[in-house]
């Protein structure tokens, strides 16, 4: 492990140590009120802008600022006698090792930040994705249902919703075990971005679920046939498919998963690979509740 992980902030111990080393190193050196004031004040000015890395070359031109205006000022104020040489040296040193330790310092916290971003992205992909099955988890999807109703409602556009389910679960579960149909619903999702669109949702718990935006039925119906007629072809696996439009089987973004889902356990019921919420509407002779005023 590198250092620089196992003590984040070395690099501000130090600086605050140099500084605190310098402005007693110039106290002792520099008894002029006037250029060790100077003196202190350009320290802290290098350190600040250094380690705040305000631009790219900020510890390198708050360097050279304060090394110009700590010379110039000190050799129009002072002699050059030995004694004002060395306090001079001194301080440009003081001067140039601060930008340094500046500069590390600044990228230290740097590559913290970095690390920090990164670890966000991971926690929130984690909570936005299943790590195993890839896809969108079920309440960031219901969001997401929800933004589309709306982003429907308001531009008129077509909006679908499929949910679907491996056929014979409980079988497989019971003669391959959970963790092998697990595998063949990883299986399953990792082949779904090809048949369809990147605008398309794909998302899953229990069941594993699409929502198509920009899509009525006769489109849906499609993609739902391609799906069936693919996983069979390609994995030989069977699968039932519950769908629903939405402003024609609900009117809202949970009366519209609740279609698809009532559609979905028909299709499981009537052993069939497809079935709309409007098959079901037929069957039970009700209509959809619409949206109050």
């Amino acid at each position: 492990m590198k250092q620089s992980n196992r003590f984040p902030y070395l690099s501000l111990a130090l600086l605050a140590a140099w500084l605190i080393a310098g402005i007693v190193a110039i106290s002792r050196l520099d008894t002029a009120p006037d250029t060790s004031f100077l003196a202190y004040t350009l320290l802290l000015f290098t350190a600040i802008i250094s380690a705040a890395r305000l631009f790219r070359t900020s510890a390198l031109v708050a360097t050279l600022i304060s090394l110009v205006a700590y010379n110039v000022t000190f050799f129009l104020l002072r002699a050059l006698t030995p004694e004002q040489t060395m306090i001079l040296g001194v301080v440009n040193v003081m001067i140039i090792g601060t930008g340094v330790l500046g500069w590390l310092s600044s990228r230290q916290i740097w590559q913290l930040q970095q690390k920090l971003d990164q670890t966000d992205n991971v926690i929130q992909d984690l909570w936005i994705r299943d790590p195993v099955l890839g896809t969108t988890r079920l309440p960031y999807a219901l969001q997401t249902l929800k933004t589309e109703v709306l982003r429907s409602q308001r531009y008129k556009s077509k909006l679908s919703l499929i949910l679907m389910k491996i056929s014979n679960e409980e079988e497989i579960k019971k003669e391959q075990g959970v963790a092998a149909f697990t595998e063949m619903q990883r299986q399953v999702s990792s082949m779904l971005p090809g048949l369809l669109r990147e605008m398309d949702v794909i998302f899953g718990q229990d069941n594993l679920g699409i929502i198509l935006p920009e899509t009525g039925g006769e489109g849906t119906m499609i993609i739902a046939r391609r799906i069936a007629d693919s996983l069979a072809r390609k994995m030989r696996i069977g699968v039932h498919i519950g769908v629903a439009e939405f402003g024609v089987d609900a009117f809202d973004d949970k009366a519209l998963y609740h279609a698809a889902e009532t559609a979905l356990e028909m299709a499981v019921r009537a052993d069939q690979s497809i079935v709309t919420y409007s098959q079901v509407q037929q069957l039970i002779g009700a209509e959809p509740e619409k949206e109050k005023e």
